[in-house]
C-alpha cells in the first residue's frame, strides 16, 4: 500500500496538471495494487481539472474497490459526487456504508479514521463546487 507521504510527494493541488503527470508516471511504473491506487489518485487530478469525463473512464471507485482500497474508493466516490453535483447524493450513498463499516485501513474515514468525508461533508463540498465552477464558467 502506498503511503500517505509517498502521496504527498506527488500532490501540489495548486497544480492538479503537473500532480496527474507525477501520478501518471507512478502509475505507469507501479504493479499493482499500487497502480490501482495511483489511478484513483489521477482521477482525482482529472476532477480538479474539470476533465470529468476523464475522469469517469478510469473507472476509479471500481479499481480501488477491487483492490479492497475502502479509502480511495470513498475518496473516488466523493470526487464524483463534485463532478456529478446532480446525483451527488448517490454517490454519497454508495460511499457512506463503506465508510461505516471499514476498520480494515487506518486512512480509511470511518470508526478508525477521519470523518471528513462523512455524507454531511461531502454534499456540502460537492454543492459548493459545484456552484464554484458554474460561476467560473459564467452561469
Amino acid at each position: 500500500m502506498i503511503t500517505q507521504v509517498e502521496l504527498d510527494v506527488l500532490w501540489d493541488f495548486d497544480d492538479p496538471v503537473a500532480s496527474e503527470r507525477r501520478l501518471w508516471s507512478a502509475a505507469d511504473s507501479a504493479p499493482s495494487p499500487d497502480r490501482e491506487e495511483y489511478l484513483t489518485q489521477v482521477a482525482r487530478s482529472l476532477g480538479l481539472q474539470h476533465r470529468f469525463t476523464e475522469a469517469r473512464t478510469l473507472t476509479a471507485a471500481e479499481r480501488a474497490a477491487a483492490a479492497g482500497f475502502d479509502f480511495l474508493r470513498i475518496d473516488a466516490l466523493h470526487m464524483l459526487a463534485i463532478a456529478d453535483s446532480d446525483p451527488a447524493g448517490r454517490w454519497t450513498e454508495q460511499a457512506t456504508p463503506t465508510r461505516r463499516s471499514s476498520n480494515s485501513q487506518p486512512r480509511a474515514p470511518g470508526p478508525n479514521g477521519s470523518e471528513r468525508h462523512c455524507s454531511s461533508v461531502m454534499r456540502g463540498e460537492a454543492l459548493a463546487e459545484a456552484r464554484q465552477a458554474q460561476e467560473a464558467a459564467g452561469s
